[in-house]
């Protein structure tokens, strides 16, 4: 879908089981607010998508909507209600990359460590084991609340790193020319170099932000698995059954 940005599917991946993960059931994507026609309409006839869960803040849903599709179920999960206001502009969050980047840093360590991060991965991963229906999860540009998520799911499929982290810099190329637009933008509304700086850094993904929730796993948990039965409160029956829902 060329009007929604950062989309990709998450099925085709291979596993360690010797399986891939399962073709046109889980999707990823920025926000949901504009839609061409023809993309709208194969949302649901192409895609099949009956569920979206949507990671923003209640500021961010209000000041850009999603679209409404008949028939698909939405649930709403905010996941840094714990960590300070993403409804601001990008220009109030940084003043430079050296800012920008211990926000970033500090952000990924929250999606471990808060619990409003850590309930809305449980409900997230709770809810797409009830049912097999085909899904799309996104926050504002679908690369970091968005990017934890996929990690977590894909860890869970027992995709490899190579594979997860490949996906997650892929949000560098889908986002680009998104990125330049509003870069552009903040620029016409006299956002200094050092701003524009700090703002590219912020729409941006690079390893080691990911690198950073996986340390901050490590020592709390050991493991992602350790992360989910500990920190999210969920079993491993309930992993199994994700494995044996989204795996083929």
């Amino acid at each position: 879908m060329q009007s929604l940005v950062n989309f990709r599917d998450l099925g085709g991946m291979s596993t360690s089981q010797s399986h891939v993960t399962r073709p046109h059931a889980m999707y990823r994507s920025g926000e949901i607010t504009s839609l061409t026609p023809d993309d709208y309409r194969d949302f649901q006839t192409r895609y099949g998508i009956q569920r979206i869960f949507d990671f923003r803040g209640d500021g961010e849903r209000r000041q850009r909507p999603n679209m409404s599709f008949p028939h698909v179920k939405t649930l709403a999960i905010d996941i840094s209600k714990d960590s300070g206001d993403h409804s601001g502009s990008l220009e109030s969050l940084v003043s430079s990359r050296e800012n920008a980047e211990n926000y970033m840093y500090q952000l990924y360590r929250d999606f471990v460590t808060t619990e409003s991060a850590r309930k809305g991965y449980a409900d997230f991963l709770t809810e797409i084991a009830q049912d097999t229906q085909p899904f799309i999860f996104h926050c504002f540009a679908g690369k970091d609340r968005t990017g934890f998520a996929a990690m977590l799911l894909l860890s869970l499929l027992e995709v490899d790193e190579k594979q997860i982290m490949s996906d997650y810099l892929e949000t560098n190329r889908l986002r680009a020319a998104a990125n330049q637009q509003m870069i552009e933008e903040m620029a016409k509304n006299g956002a200094s170099l050092e701003q524009q700086a700090g703002i590219k850094t912020m729409l941006e993904v690079k390893a080691d932000y990911l690198y950073t929730s996986l340390e901050e796993i490590h020592k709390q948990y050991g493991d992602v698995m350790g992360y989910v039965e500990k920190g999210l409160g969920l079993s491993y029956k309930l992993v199994e059954k994700l494995q044996n829902d989204y795996t083929e």
